[in-house]
């Protein structure tokens, strides 16, 4: 049975904290920069129903997540009462995140991944789990489910689609070599970007995870 990344109580790494990708290694991103890849969304939003399959497959066959399910009354057989909303995924290695200034450009710093997306999984209307799915030519799996955002942060994220604003996740490598990273989710409004969680434009957002003692939970 293929195992999952369950990332219990790790939803968006709880904006503070680190994860790792399923297969243990960095994967190289797509060399493409900026924000304005329109038919990148256009796949992400173009077979939703066939990411939730995999998703109901990837949950029906990995024992770790059967608690998660009980505990959200989460019926595998009712794919009818589950949405998803995808999400472009952004990576900033390690040298643009400890280059980062006050001055810095937001989107001219990240790089576009075009072979995962991250998608809210609703149930009932409600944020149940962030999932990620792998892209060659179609979606071919699930490889990693997340669960247990902080309130604010589900909320957030539900307003920012229910109003039709663009979110993205942004993956920070912090160090090199190495497959663990921290992922933040921002919502674009007015011409700006700023944190899902937090409220602070994303530059700001983004330094001031930088700067945060390690150990400490996020502001």
């Amino acid at each position: 049975m293929k195992k999952l990344a369950i990332i219990l109580a790790l939803m968006l790494a709880v904006m503070a904290s680190c994860s790792t990708s399923p297969d243990g290694r960095q994967d190289s991103p797509a060399a493409t920069r900026g924000l304005a890849d329109a038919s990148w969304r256009e796949v992400i939003d173009g077979d939703l129903d066939k990411v939730k399959d995999l998703f109901f497959a990837a949950i029906q066959e990995d024992d770790m997540i059967q608690p998660l399910l009980e505990a959200r009354d989460f019926d595998v057989n009712r794919k009818d009462l589950v949405d998803l909303k995808g999400m472009p995924v952004y990576r900033l290695d390690s040298a643009q995140f400890y280059a980062l200034t006050p001055q810095s450009d937001f989107e001219s710093v990240l790089t576009l991944d075009t072979k995962n997306a991250d998608f809210l999984v609703l149930h009932k209307g409600d944020m149940a789990f962030l999932i990620k799915a792998s892209y060659n030519d179609g979606w071919r799996d699930i490889v990693e489910i997340g669960a247990g955002a902080q309130k604010v942060l589900q909320d957030n994220l539900v307003k920012a689609f229910n109003a039709g604003e663009e979110v993205i996740i942004v993956e920070i490598y912090k160090r090199r070599k190495t497959s663990f990273y921290s992922k933040s989710a921002y919502v674009k409004k007015d011409g700006r970007w700023i944190s899902a969680n937090t409220g602070k434009e994303a530059v700001e957002d983004l330094i001031s995870i930088r700067n945060r003692p390690a150990g400490l939970s996020r502001d």
